[in-house]
Parts: C-alpha cells; sequence; structure tokens
C-alpha cells in the first residue's frame, strides 16, 4: 500500500489511477488473506486458488465495516476499467 501511495504522489508517473488501484487491490487482497489465515479460516478454493478481494468482503465474517466494504467495491471497479478498458 506504501508503494501505491508514493506511486501515485510522484509526478512523473502519468497512468496514476490505474497504477494505485492495481498495487491498492492487491494491498487490501493480501491484508485480508492474512487475517483468515491468523484465524485459521481456509481461503483456498477446490482449484487452488485464493479468494478474491471481492469475495472476501461479501462474506459474512469479514472484519471491515460497511463502509470500508463500499470503498473496496468502488477501487475494486475503477481497477476492473483499468484492467479491461486501457
Amino acid at each position: 500500500m506504501i508503494l501505491a501511495v508514493e506511486l501515485f504522489n510522484t509526478p512523473r508517473i502519468a497512468f496514476k489511477a490505474g497504477v494505485f488501484s492495481m498495487l491498492a487491490n492487491v494491498a487490501w487482497t493480501y491484508l485480508l488473506h492474512e487475517h483468515y489465515e491468523s484465524k485459521g479460516i481456509n481461503i483456498v478454493d477446490e482449484q487452488g486458488y485464493t479468494l478474491l478481494l471481492s469475495q472476501m468482503i461479501k462474506r459474512q465474517d469479514c472484519p471491515l465495516s460497511q463502509a470500508c466494504r463500499k470503498n473496496l467495491a468502488a477501487l475494486k471497479a475503477i481497477r476492473d476499467v483499468v484492467e479491461h478498458r486501457t
């Protein structure tokens, strides 16, 4: 997350929203992976993939506030536009 903020604040980067949204998505995903793993909760599906951020923020046991979840869903929407349309 520190890298996302630093890149967003540097004047040398032109693609700030895209880079920030991708790196922030990864940072929050890793943070929630750590939370669930530390609680002993399995977050790996039958194909060996860990849960996506969008899947974790929809869980009943997600530790984040509703407002934080809403912001992360908006961040994901921005990231999806960057990933699929840019």
